[in-house]
Parts: C-alpha cells; structure tokens; sequence
C-alpha cells in the first residue's frame, strides 16, 4: 500500500472471505466506482472469487470449450451479466460447464468497455512449488517493492521463444511487436528450443515471451511448471501462449507458475489469442493501462492480422497492474519538523544518476489524496510549506528524472518517501485573522526596497517572514503591531530575482502576499 500511495495512487482497500462470491465483490468494488471520483484499477491479492464466463474455446480445442475465467468481470461497471442463456457441458474439466443459473456468467466477449484496470496476484493450488501460499505472495510483493525501488540488476532488454514457427498467426509477434518500441529492435535475443528458462536462469531480461503447444502446467519447446519450481526467473514482465494454460484457475497452472519462482515474475498474460498491446509502457504508462486497452480492443482501435478471440472474457493480467518499465531510486531519511508557519522537510538525496529534482506532495490521510505543493521542480534537498492548515500532515517526496526510451522522451517520477507532521502554528482562525488584518506590499515587482504595509483593528505581535518560492524562509523580524496602519521596509537587493511571499503571523493566523523581485 505504501508502495501504491508513494507512485500516485490512492488507495480504496476491502478485505473479503475466500468464499464470498463474486457479485459480492463486484457490489463493492462498484459501490466504490460511483462513491469516489476515478477509480481506475482493481487490483486482486489472494485467492478471491474467480467469475467464469462464456462459451469459448480460445485454444480451439472443442473439449476445452465453455466457460473460462473472466476477471473482466470486475472490471466492467456499467454492463450487464446473464447467467440465462449458456448451455455447455462437453468440456472434459468440469469447472468449464455452463448452465443457467450455476453463477457463470454467459457472455463471451467484454459487454460494452471495461472501465477498470484489473490484475490478479494469486498463489492458490500451486502445490508444485515447496512454499507455502501465504509465502509465495510474500516472496513475490517483496521483489515487487525491490522493483519498484529500482534496486534489483535488471537489464532492459527482451528475449524470445518460438515454437508454433508453423502458425500463419503469428503468436510470437507479442514479442516482436512489444519488445521495439519498449527495448529498441537491438535489445531482443532469440532462442531455440527449451531454451527460455535457462536462458532465464542465467541472465535477466525485463521482458520475455514463449509459445508452444501446451497443457494446463507446460507450452511445448518452453519448459513445465515444474521446470520453473527448480530454475531462476529473472524477468518482469512474462508473456506464455499455448494450449489449455490460458485458463489459469487449475492446480500447478503455467501462466501463474512464472510469479511463483524464486525469484518471481512480476506479470503474465496469455499473449496470442488475442494479441496484447503494451507500447504505452514506453512512455510511462502503467501495465493495467495497456492491458485495459487490449481487453477492449474488440471495436478495432488496434488492428492486426489473425487477431483471433480479440475482445475475449478470457483476457486477464497475473500481476500487480501498476507495474511501470522505469523507476528511479527513491529518497531516504526524511525527515519532517514543524516551524513557527508550518513544516519544514529535509532529506537525503535520490542517489540515481540523472535525478533533476523532487516534487513535494502533501496529504491528510495516509492513503488518500496527495496534491503537489511546490510551483516547480526543487532542485535542493529541503522544502519549506508556509501555506498549510492545522492537523496531522502526510509529506510525500518524489525524485524527477528526465528519461529516454525506444519511443521518446517523458518526465518519470519515482516512488515517493513519505513521513508524517503535527501542524498546530497556522490559520488558527482564519476568518477572525481576515477581518481583522489586511497586508499588502509595495512596488511590485520591487528591485531594492520592498515596502510592507499591516492594517489591523487590534494590538498584535506579529513575526514577519520573506520566503521564496518553495518555502524556504530567506528574512524574518519580530515586530509589535498597533492598531491601525504599520509600515516596514526590507532590503531585497541582494535577493535572487524570482517569486517571493511576504506572510505575517500572529496568534489568531497568518496572511500572506506574493511579489516579485526584478
């Protein structure tokens, strides 16, 4: 959650029982969508109801036909699901048997769009693996968290296996088409048969894809299930395609295998029926965002080739959706202080090569809505907030990095620190502060001499502070204010020209101005 809250997300959490039932997690997850203002992702950890829906065989194998896991479901806010219709029990596993009125769901393809981002981290019957489930998601959010603080080696680069070399479809495109604009065409190796996990095993690579023809725990000339309980996996992002696998609720299922390796994948998806878009990584999006995308790709805003069962309930992320290609190396040791007219930050610096500065954020929950409260980009290491009301305080510190990929250029921020302040010196009463003090300066701009001028109703003493633009306090003077009109004049001259804040504080509030030093 602090890892969610640190890269721009704010957190809506629900606990629910194993045996709760899908429409009862869809209730709630709607319940959100309509009570908060973009709600965007739906993000699944552990063994929740898994929704089966439609009459499908995206494999093509007639005795693998009925429904499939669908969990688009939660993700669809404004369609409608029908358990009336759908009437199919050929398949040789049960759990794909449709009839009306069972709790699967009829449809085939996404009604409508899917609104929401859905991913699932799930470890449940994976009895190959000699953890437990509750170790395995903890094996994996710890990678996860290493990941997102860019502390784990891991070269930006692709490889492929292709063993369907006979298909005119063209499975292995996901790779080829993918990995140019996320990794430039120079950073894709290619291996041949049984190949990929020992390559894997090796060395690492950011991306990987491999097809074959398969089973629910193996995709031919790739490896088994098995194979990965005794081999490294040292990738992010996984893409498998082959037979039976891509109904991933099964014991020992190959598509959930790879985020059970020590270490872990991070995602997989069953790429190749249909195709998967992820070129928006390239320029900072998120892996939910394109995997959104390729669900909703059934009205043709991506057209390609043999793009078989596009638009398909089966079409489902294992993983966390908020995984980006690029991080940055966080901040450490922030440290917060209150001050006489707010809170002052100070901490140690990004050690990433090329960091050009942070972005202060503020909030008055942990999980909630943080806003960006510094003008533009702080190039020190210390923030200065003179602009925030009483109360406990949620500061948020993120580094800025300017990066270049295979497809362009974009501003990346880094998962942000966060520490927590008590407010308790400003806009004490700030209605009673506005009627009774006014203040204004003069000239502005100003060059040398910056004249300011308090009216008040009452006596007051009163701490006059000069801070710059990020906050930071550059004069300050202790002066009694009589009832009526007080003149002061500061020396500016050896100020840096800019945006600067005269405020004056008393015991009912402070008052602040802008001006502008030439």
């Amino acid at each position: 959650m602090n890892d969610l809250s640190g890269d721009g997300w704010q957190i809506i959490r629900h606990d629910f029982s194993r045996t709760a039932p899908d429409t009862y997690i869809k209730a709630a997850i709607a319940n959100d969508y309509v009570m908060y203002n973009d709600v965007n992702a739906a993000l699944i950890l552990g063994h929740l109801a898994v929704p089966y829906s439609g009459n499908i065989a995206p494999d093509g194998h007639l005795e693998h036909a009925g429904a499939w896991p669908a969990d688009i479901y939660y993700g669809c806010m404004d369609s409608a699901w029908t358990d009336t219709s759908v009437i199919d029990t050929i398949a040789n596993y049960t759990s794909n048997h449709n009839i009306p009125g069972d709790g699967k769901w009829d449809q085939s393809l996404v009604p409508k769009v899917a609104q929401l981002q859905i991913g699932r981290i799930d470890f449940y019957y994976m009895p190959a693996f000699a953890s437990t489930e509750i170790q395995l998601m903890k094996k994996y959010l710890v990678r996860n968290h290493n990941y997102k603080m860019d502390s784990i080696e891991m070269r930006h680069r692709g490889i492929i296996c292709n063993q369907f070399n006979y298909s005119i479809e063209g499975f292995a495109a996901n790779g080829w088409r993918n990995f140019a604009p996320l990794l430039s065409t120079d950073s894709i190796i290619v291996v041949g048969y049984y190949y990929l996990f020992s390559s894997l095993a090796s060395e690492s690579y950011q991306w990987a894809y491999g097809c074959g023809g398969g089973t629910f725990t193996s995709a031919n000339g790739i490896g088994t299930t098995f194979d990965i309980t005794t081999n490294p996996y040292n990738n992010i992002f996984s893409m498998l395609f082959g037979s039976y696998f891509g109904d991933w609720n099964v014991q020992n299922n190959f598509l959930r295998a790879p985020l059970c390796a020590t270490p872990p994948a991070l995602t997989n998806c069953w790429a190749g029926r249909p195709n998967w878009v992820f070129h928006h990584m390239a320029l900072g999006e998120n892996i939910g965002y394109s995997s959104r995308l390729t669900q909703n790709n059934l009205n043709g805003l991506y057209t390609m080739p043999y793009n078989y069962a596009t638009g398909g309930v089966h079409v489902a992320l294992m993983g966390d959706v908020s995984l980006r290609t690029d991080y940055i190396k966080p901040i450490s040791q922030l440290t917060i202080s209150p001050t006489v007219i707010g809170a002052s930050l100070n901490w140690n610096p990004s050690p990433d090569a090329g960091v050009l500065g942070y972005h202060i954020y503020r909030a008055d929950s942990a999980f909630g809505y943080f806003t960006k409260i510094n003008d533009s980009i702080v190039l020190s290491t210390a923030f200065d907030d003179t602009n925030v009301t009483n109360g406990l305080k949620y500061y948020m510190v993120r580094p800025v990095k300017f990066v270049n990929t295979a497809s362009g250029n974009y501003y990346n921020l880094g998962v942000g620190i966060t520490d927590t302040v008590t407010v308790t010196t400003t806009n004490v009463n700030l209605i009673e502060m506005e009627a009774s003090l006014s203040l204004r300066v003069f000239p502005n701009p100003a060059a040398k001499i910056l004249n300011v001028v308090i009216s008040t109703k009452n006596n007051y003493t009163a701490n006059l502070y000069i801070t710059n633009e990020k906050g930071q306090i550059q004069n300050t003077i202790t002066k009694r204010l009589n009832a009526g009109t007080n003149n002061y004049a500061f020396n500016i001259a050896s100020f840096s020209p800019g945006l600067y804040f005269v405020a004056v504080k008393t015991k009912v509030g402070i008052s602040k101005t802008k001006w502008i030093k030439l």
